[in-house]
């Protein structure tokens, strides 16, 4: 039987276009939904699934994470311990420079549970497994060395700063549970004679501890307000000095600090000497250090030379 298309039938075909049961609140788009949610696994049906490069975040304690993009360039060298991100955020930092995230086993958990210092060019990725608690998943240094040394015994590369026309040459976030080796190599002091000495801190280089009688020398023999760990050097940029200066454990709180410093200098007359084994140690309590400080006897640093750091974890 056929029926024909009625003004009757027509009516009702359009009425129910026009005005669905289903309503006509429809999408055009993903966009116009700002909490989009899925009711089972995502197919992306062979295709890729896009991520942005968000704006250049400037380091801040805490850093905060932007909400343009899943990967970020961190600019600047302030440190941070934590990070303000909403939770269930993927994301990754390219650093631009070199800075201290601090560990926190809750707001910051970094690799081997202990700090990075950042060098350009490194890249971590992270998650927040909630509100403004992250967990660094991978941490990939841009000179290819490990985040973390595979075991104990072996030394690994930390850091290496060049030395600019300054006072002092501060190192800080000492790790626990490492020896460090602070390598000084082509320094040279900007007044002539000047040798180098070591201070601690153990508060992380807001003040460095300088007694007349905190700390005992091999040089001196003696009680005195630091340990030197150079002797005097001309201020020539042919003369200067080289040194290594290891310090075991300072974050072992059931211990007294000892260095032992070997190096090569170049005095006054420019003539070449061999700096005699210079020792000594923290000797007014065992509690941790967590920061050293390396200037010199009278003057600046000139601008030449390096520090550069390594650390041997001890398990």
């Amino acid at each position: 039987m056929t029926r024909r298309l009625t003004p009757t039938i027509l009516g009702q075909l359009l009425k129910l276009v026009n005005n669905p049961p289903w309503g006509t609140g429809g999408l055009n788009n993903i966009v116009e939904d700002a909490t989009p949610q899925l009711g089972g696994a995502l197919d992306p049906n062979g295709n890729l699934i896009g991520r942005d490069k968000g704006g250049d975040i400037a380091s801040a304690s805490p850093l905060v994470i932007d909400t343009d993009g899943d990967y970020f360039d961190v600019t600047g060298t302030t440190g941070f311990a934590a990070m303000t991100v909403a939770a269930n955020r993927h994301f990754f930092l390219q650093f631009d420079g070199a800075l201290t995230m601090t560990h926190h086993a809750t707001n910051l958990d970094l690799p081997g549970e202990a700090n990075i210092t950042t060098a350009a060019g490194d890249v971590g990725e992270f998650f927040s497994t909630g509100a403004n608690t992250v967990q660094c998943v991978n941490y990939t240094k841009a000179d290819g060395t490990a985040t973390v040394a595979g075991g104990g015994g072996a030394w690994t590369f930390v850091s290496s700063t060049a030395i600019t026309a300054i006072t002092n040459l501060d190192i800080a976030s000492l790790a626990a549970g490492n020896d460090y080796l602070f390598s000084i190599r082509g320094a040279v002091p900007a007044t002539d004679a000047a040798s180098m000495h070591l201070r601690f801190s153990q508060d992380n280089g807001s003040t460095f501890k300088s007694g007349a009688s905190d700390y005992h020398t091999v040089s001196a023999g003696a009680a005195e307000d630091n340990i030197r760990v150079l002797q005097p050097m001309g201020n020539n940029t042919d003369e200067g000095g080289h040194v290594d200066i290891l310090l075991w454990e300072p974050n072992e709180a059931n211990m007294h600090k000892r260095v032992v410093a070997v190096g090569r200098h170049a005095g006054s007359n420019n003539l070449e000497l061999a700096s005699i084994t210079q020792a000594g140690r923290y000797d007014v309590d065992t509690n941790a250090v967590d920061a050293v400080r390396f200037y010199l006897s009278s003057g600046d640093f000139q601008a030449l030379g390096k520090i550069v750091v390594f650390r041997r974890v001890l398990s």
